[in-house]
């Protein structure tokens, strides 16, 4: 019966990110994604093979692409497809951890959390490194997890821990903010928590084995030791936290300004203001057996020195709201915990509000966030590009951003940003900068995006003067 629990579970969690991410598709950006992209070509080319750019050096994404390029061949699903499964992954490995520990009643609550997560829904259909890490970092905790506990068996202890270190690694080779994860770990082992200090070592052997190993063949690959080092440190120039370069929120100053994006920001929807209290409950007033109790110490550690560190790194990091993920994640679990015991101790109605309300605001953030204006103008030049003969004409920045989609479409050579002369067909889009009609321009198509559901409500309305401007702003939803 237990094993059928647990297979629906993972059903119910599996198809319902699903079905979420196919509603709010998001597919390709011509971003970091196109980068990606290329570092999987470079592997399909030439193995071994060492990427020239910080986003190609990302082995445990830029790998998988080239992969899933060779079985699907150079279609659109072949770059994503990796970035899905790492999400699927880090929620089974999430939805097995809490399920263990706490029952499946937590982990029924704790995935409808995380599924609905805007950033996991909106990031599980792009090619993105965020989600790969987390798989990793969740995966590394929870070994640790299971290493902790008194009834394990010294072998099984010791190779628990190496998995540890070696999941852990590979979180490090995916983006060194996962040097984070080493300090709580690093914590842990001052503290002496869990288990002998001795036995924290053999996550630094795993560790150290991956890290190790990729810095070896780098080295041997291009000659110099500090390879990946002068990339990595340098491929942003454009940090500035005096600026909203992500936030959406009102910014006060750098040190605080973390904390009013994890209260306000829409990616976050209520998990700050309802998860927090109840976790601070949940420790307080939950009676937790060990294993449950031990787990909330692992990731309250871990969120908070994530957290504080991540906040802190003013020049390094963007403040955005994918960086604060991992604990976003950690305290949906908590959260997830708290509601089950709220459940269980009689106060279901309780229970079931606050966990609607945090339901309906992760869904109603996920639609704000959601675009159906993203590469539109890049789809609509791939399309006639297609289908008209001779050459398209556009500006930089569109041409820019969909080269990727030209070139799985085949047709690279047919668009270019080059000057226009009589007779040219040229694509402008008011979204971006560049050339503008000229007067004398003739309008041979004019395509725009489906009407949103406030300019469907205001076109339902009475139209008269008096309503004239009311009927503008819905228009503008």
């Amino acid at each position: 019966m237990s094993d059928a629990r647990t297979a629906i579970l993972l059903a119910g969690t599996i198809c319902g990110l699903l079905l979420l991410t196919a509603i709010f598709w998001v597919g390709l950006l011509g971003s970091d994604d196109s980068l990606y992209w290329a570092g999987s070509s470079g592997w399909l080319a030439h193995v071994p093979y060492l990427g020239t750019t910080h986003w190609a050096l990302r082995h445990t994404l830029v790998i998988p692409i080239a992969i899933a390029r060779v079985i699907l061949g150079d279609d659109p699903l072949a770059l994503v497809l990796p970035s899905l499964l790492y999400t699927i992954g880090a929620l089974v490995v999430a939805a097995l951890w809490i399920r263990r520990i706490d029952g499946v009643t937590s982990a029924v609550a704790a995935m409808a959390l995380i599924a609905t997560n805007p950033q996991i829904v909106l990031l599980s259909s792009i090619a993105n490194i965020d989600l790969v890490e987390i798989f990793f970092v969740l995966s590394g905790f929870a070994l640790l997890h299971r290493a902790m506990a008194p009834q394990v068996t010294p072998r099984s202890r010791r190779v628990g821990l190496l998995l540890s270190g070696l999941a852990l690694g590979l979180a490090m080779l995916s983006r060194e903010t996962t040097a984070f994860a080493v300090v709580a770990i690093g914590l842990l082992f001052l503290a002496g928590y869990g288990m002998r200090r001795a036995n924290y070592f053999i996550i630094g052997i795993g560790f150290a084995a991956v890290v190790g190993l990729e810095f070896l063949y780098v080295w041997w690959m291009s000659g110099d030791l500090l390879y990946r080092a002068n990339i990595s440190l340098h491929h942003d120039a454009t940090t500035n936290r005096l600026l909203d370069q992500g936030a959406a929120v009102p910014l006060l100053h750098p040190a605080i300004d973390p904390l009013t994006m994890l209260l306000f920001n829409h990616n976050f929807g209520l998990l700050t203001w309802i998860g927090v209290p109840l976790t601070i409950w949940l420790l307080w007033r939950g009676k937790l057996a060990e294993p449950a109790r031990r787990f909330a110490v692992l990731a309250i550690t871990l969120a908070l020195t994530w957290t504080a560190i991540c906040a802190e790194a003013w020049s390094a990091l963007e403040l955005l709201p994918r960086y604060y993920l991992l604990p976003a994640v950690l305290l949906s679990m908590l959260t997830g915990m708290a509601l089950s015991r709220l459940w269980r101790d009689g106060r279901r109605r309780l229970a079931a509000l606050l966990g609607l309300l945090l339901i309906a605001a992760n869904l109603l953030s996920i639609a704000v966030d959601y675009r159906n204006s993203v590469m539109y103008g890049e789809h609509m030049l791939a399309g006639i590009a297609a289908r008209e003969p001779g050459i398209i004409h556009t500006d930089t920045q569109t041409l820019n951003r969909a080269r990727l989609m030209l070139l799985l479409k085949g047709v690279a050579g047919h668009v270019t940003d080059q000057s226009v002369a009589a007779g040219d067909l040229f694509l402008f889009d008011p979204l971006h900068n560049g050339q503008r009609p000229g007067s004398d321009w003739i309008v041979v198509e004019r395509h725009g995006l489906p009407p949103t559901l406030g300019q469907t409500l205001a076109s339902l309305l009475p139209r008269s003067e008096e309503h004239t401007s009311e009927l503008q702003s819905l228009t503008n939803l």
